[in-house]
């Protein structure tokens, strides 16, 4: 939104109208820092999710009871049984 209205007033900058051009440029470059920002936190947020969607991959079903364990048991949590 802070990008937009910099574009506006560079728009206003180009049509002649002094005293536009340097808050134009002050507030497209605090939008475009703002758009970054938003990105990076974006791709964070992404790496963060895949990292959670891999742990829970590892988890093994029971075939007895259908209880979820993590990878490294040997015997289900739930009912005891032998994983395999």
């Amino acid at each position: 939104m802070i990008f937009f209205l910099g574009s506006f007033f560079g728009l206003i900058a180009i049509l002649g109208i002094t005293g536009f051009l340097i808050p134009a440029l002050v507030i497209c470059s605090i939008g475009a820092l703002m758009m970054i920002a938003g990105w990076r936190s974006w791709r964070k947020d992404q790496h963060h999710h895949s990292v959670e969607f891999e742990k829970e991959k590892e988890r093994l079903l029971c075939d007895y009871c259908g209880g979820q364990n993590a990878g490294g048991e040997l015997q289900c949590r739930f009912c005891g049984a032998p994983l395999r």
